[in-house]
C-alpha cells in the first residue's frame, strides 16, 4: 500500500510540473495574441492592416481568405455597405448604398 501511495505522490508531482509548463505556455501565447489584437487597432492604418492580417493568421484564417490588396479592402468595405432590395414589379434586385447606422 505504501508503494501505491508513493507512486500517487510521484504521479501528482509529474502532473503538476506538466500543468505548470502548459499554463506558462498558455500565458505566453495569450500575451502574444493580445499584442496582435492591440496592433490591429493601431492608429497608424498601415500598421493596423498588417497586424490585422497577422491576427487573422494567428486565429486560423486561411491565407486565401485574407484581404491582400487595396482592391480587396475596397471590395470588402463596399460589399458591407450594400443593401439589396427586391423589386416586386420586375423580379430584379436593385442595389442601394446604405451608410446610415441603425439605431438600437
Amino acid at each position: 500500500m505504501d508503494a501505491y501511495i508513493q507512486n500517487q505522490y510521484s504521479l501528482d508531482e509529474e502532473l503538476q510540473t506538466q500543468f505548470e509548463a502548459f499554463l506558462s505556455e498558455l500565458k505566453e501565447e495569450a500575451e502574444q495574441f493580445q499584442s496582435l489584437i492591440d496592433g490591429a487597432f493601431s492608429p497608424n492604418i498601415q500598421d493596423a492592416l498588417m497586424q490585422s492580417a497577422a491576427l487573422a493568421r494567428a486565429a486560423g484564417v486561411k491565407e486565401e481568405e485574407l484581404l491582400q490588396s487595396i482592391e480587396d479592402i475596397d471590395t470588402f468595405n463596399f460589399n458591407n455597405h450594400i443593401v439589396r432590395t427586391h423589386d416586386t414589379n420586375n423580379e430584379n434586385y436593385e442595389v442601394n448604398l446604405d451608410f446610415t447606422k441603425e439605431e438600437e
